[in-house]
């Protein structure tokens, strides 16, 4: 074997870059074969434990040589097919000399490897992060493939990108920055100045009219917006975050689950990415007329032009900036939603299909039919999932429920107090539904995450546990204590858990606040006196002067 690895060596050559020189496809694949006879010498002399140090070192190289045969194939202008095979072949070859070695040595990686396309996992070889970073890729994921259509809505937006990983000529690892990451700056740049503009809003002098609750409501809602730009642009740079949900989901999704509910998912994507995009376009559709149609509303989204006055002679290409602006701010405003609500669907679906499968498991007897340690640890992995998802979603929430309701808040006083043409009364009703729509979502998605996490609860006390041994018993108190410890769910910023009783806490808010705003409603000015002075009590009093000035 020591003599293919060194016919291997000198043909491709020691070098740490994978340079190899030009050949043609049939010698290359004649060196795919010789490569193929190195592996398969290995996995068959694997089984001896005098060769295992030989067998080591043997590996190490073999695994280089392999590394360094993608590198050529990508250098190469051969067929994209032929390369995506080779690069399963030697992933499954290394997979396999580990599984036939039985763990009796550990892989290492200690070349530098200039093809990015390996997707290696932490669990599949001891490496170290840097190539975790640079191997890993969203696309492969099980996740990805399964809510393509709302990424791709996510990154038209510019909040989804992922960093840029690049060897160096030294074999460092180096983050740079990717054309979606520059798009998704970009984006963020826009939303964040565009906020700091509302301030002018509030120079000079401020009547508290209509106008004044106008320009109230596009700063809260335009601070929503840079909030949103920003949560999403910080989970995608992150390594834990955004990465971090996508491996944790991928690695507890199991073909035979997902195919359950495949379809229902499937058909959530389509609405919730038909969804948003109908949003955004009856939004802009409504900003562009609000602009450019009546008075009553163009007045009033001229004065969203601060700095600029509103008699301004030239204000049309600020008007069409300012519906572009918009644009961007509809983006970044409606579609995290469709991306939060379909993880929560997914979430929802594995914790019902954990749950239906543990209730079919107990019998009537109590007996339960499987290792309740493997449905345990199963809820574990779901539940991991949910803390990884709150990770980026916990900002999320927090953004909705502190600009949404001060929103809200703001609208229905600006209704209630103020004499508004129709026009501006629809678009203040529409301003409404749309918060509250918003604000229902998430607290409803997230809610239905909660009760179905801990749905099992309800099943685990119908578990006989007298005849049960002491492990089994220990597995039952394990569980029990997961289910009615702390509460399992999306949160906002760790303050409190999304569930049911937030729901009604937050309803009952808002309906008091209504009541209130329509209790004290400063009633009309009326009369202190209300006098009816005929012309008989007018000649009275001109009497009463005439005598008087007589004496």
């Amino acid at each position: 074997m020591s003599g293919n690895i060194t016919n291997l060596m000198s043909k491709f050559g020691n070098n740490s870059v994978g340079v190899a020189p030009t050949e043609d496809v049939e010698g290359m694949h004649n060196a795919d074969i010789e490569l193929e006879n190195a592996i398969q010498e290995i996995v068959e002399n694997a089984s001896n434990e005098d060769n295992n140090v030989n067998n080591e070192r043997h590996s190490k190289d073999v695994l280089a040589l392999a590394m360094r045969r993608l590198s050529v194939r990508n250098n190469l202008n051969t067929d994209e097919r032929r390369i995506e095979n080779d690069r399963k072949a030697t992933k499954e070859s290394i997979d396999e000399i580990k599984v036939k070695n039985n763990d009796a040595y550990t892989l290492k990686i200690e070349t530098n490897i200039k093809c990015n396309n390996i997707n290696a996992y932490p669990d599949d070889l001891n490496i170290s992060d840097e190539e975790q970073n640079l191997a890993f890729t969203y696309e492969d994921t099980k996740l990805y493939r399964l809510i393509k259509p709302l990424i791709i809505s996510l990154k038209i937006g510019g909040l989804f990108f992922y960093p840029n990983y690049k060897r160096t000529q030294n074999g460092k690892i180096k983050k740079g920055i990717s054309k979606l990451q520059m798009y998704s700056i970009g984006i963020c740049f826009l939303v964040i100045l565009n906020c700091l503009r509302s301030a002018s809003f509030y120079t000079g002098h401020n009547e508290l009219d209509h106008k004044l609750f106008f320009k109230s409501t596009m700063s809260i809602w335009w601070m929503e917006c840079s909030f949103k730009a920003v949560t999403f642009f910080v989970a995608c740079i992150s390594v834990d975050k955004m990465r971090g949900l996508f491996i944790a989901i991928d690695d507890v999704l199991q073909e035979a689950v997902i195919d359950k509910y495949r379809k229902k998912l499937a058909k959530q994507v389509k609405v919730q990415t038909i969804k948003i995009w109908m949003l955004a376009i009856i939004n802009i559709g409504g900003t562009v007329y609000c602009v450019f149609g009546p008075h009553e509303l163009s007045d009033l989204f001229n004065l969203s032009l601060a700095p600029l006055p509103v008699d301004f002679p030239y204000l049309v290409p600020f008007q069409i900036l300012n519906v572009f602006m918009h644009c961007i701010n509809v983006m970044v405003a409606l579609f995290p939603l469709g991306f939060y609500t379909t993880i929560c669907f997914l979430l929802y679906y594995e914790f019902k299909e954990l749950h239906e499968n543990f209730a079919k498991d107990i019998s009537k007897s109590g007996e339960i039919s499987k290792n309740l340690e493997d449905i345990r640890l199963r809820h574990q992995s779901l539940s991991k999932c949910v803390e990884k998802a709150d990770a980026i979603f916990s900002y999320y929430i927090a953004v909705i429920y502190t600009t949404n309701l001060p929103l809200s808040c703001v609208v229905l006083y600006n209704m209630i107090y103020h004499q508004l043409h129709i026009s501006q009364t629809l678009l203040n009703c529409f301003w409404c539904v749309s918060v509250l729509v918003q604000s229902a979502s998430v607290s409803m998605m997230g809610a239905i995450v909660n009760a179905q996490a801990h749905a099992p609860l309800t099943d685990i006390y119908s578990i006989r546990v007298l005849s049960a041994s002491n492990e089994h018993q220990l597995q039952i108190s394990m569980f029990l204590h997961k289910l009615t410890g702390s509460s399992i769910g999306l949160t906002a910023l760790d303050m409190f858990v999304i569930n049911r009783p937030t729901i009604l806490t937050i309803i009952g808010m808002l309906l008091t606040y209504f009541v209130l705003l329509v209790q004290f409603k400063m009633p009309t000015g009326t009369s202190i006196c209300d006098c009816n002075i005929t012309q008989k009590s007018m000649d009275t009093v001109d009497n009463y002067y005439a005598n008087k000035t007589e004496l």
